[in-house]
């Protein structure tokens, strides 16, 4: 169980993060965040006054399935991509942003070849009745946190 959950996407940032794992559980499937993502000092489960880094976290897609995936590559070649292929011939997705449009959750992102050597643009596309962030702590200050704002 997590301590914090949420489906404020506003107020959470997965810019820069990186998605290890995709897990599909029952009707679920899950985005496994090893080293975490930010919650924004505006989150309603963000006491801190500060964005701040979770430590291990993940998104379920509630009642999901797989859309589409495809991988451009830097001559702009479009290819699909099925989540299986994470782990298999790709290590991670370095997560460039994340929106919901009605009830599709959409990836834009980096796909890390194996072994990490290179990588290539991806966008990811699952259906999904809803969707959770789930963390249990917050363990350092967001890598934005400390850069001066454009009216400062």
């Amino acid at each position: 169980m997590w301590k914090y959950q949420s489906n404020d996407i506003d107020n959470i940032s997965l810019h820069d993060h990186l998605i290890d794992d995709i897990v599909v559980d029952g009707n679920n499937i899950l985005l496994v965040f090893p080293n975490g993502f930010d919650v924004v000092n505006t989150h309603a489960l963000n006491d801190t006054g500060k964005s701040k880094l979770t430590g291990n976290a993940q998104i379920v897609l509630e009642s999901a399935r797989f859309l589409s995936g495809a991988v451009y590559s830097h001559q702009n070649e479009k290819k699909n991509f099925s989540i299986s292929m994470l782990g298999r011939q790709f290590s991670s997705i370095e997560v460039l942003e994340g929106k919901v449009k009605g009830k599709v959750f959409i990836l834009h992102g980096n796909l890390h070849r194996k072994p990490i050597s290179s990588f290539e643009y991806m966008e990811l596309s699952f259906f999904c009745e809803g969707f959770v962030f789930c963390w249990n702590e917050y363990v350092n200050d967001s890598w934005f946190e400390n850069f001066p704002h454009k009216n400062e």
